[in-house]
């Protein structure tokens, strides 16, 4: 596995970010709840022009979001917000 660096270059950051909100807009349309987004799970299969897919649905759950408190099972625990 490769890892490519991103870093330094708003305009693919920028790319990146645009395609990783689009995937979460259409997840959520769609009532898939990835839960556990991270860089590692993000994938880059394309350098130029950038292109990112989102990776690992291993935690993702199905159905409309019912306000479910999360719990420490549901996030990777450095990238979980700190009031969980």
């Amino acid at each position: 596995i490769k890892q490519a660096k991103v870093g330094g270059d708003n305009d693919k950051s920028r790319s990146v970010m645009g395609q990783l909100f689009r995937a979460t807009r259409y997840m959520h349309q769609q009532d898939i709840w990835h839960r556990d987004i991270k860089p590692a799970n993000v994938i880059i299969t394309q350098l130029q022009p950038i292109k990112v897919k989102l990776a690992d649905f291993g935690l993702a759950r199905s159905g409309p979001f019912c306000g479910v408190t999360p719990t420490q099972v549901m996030y990777t625990l450095w990238y979980r917000p700190p009031e969980i």
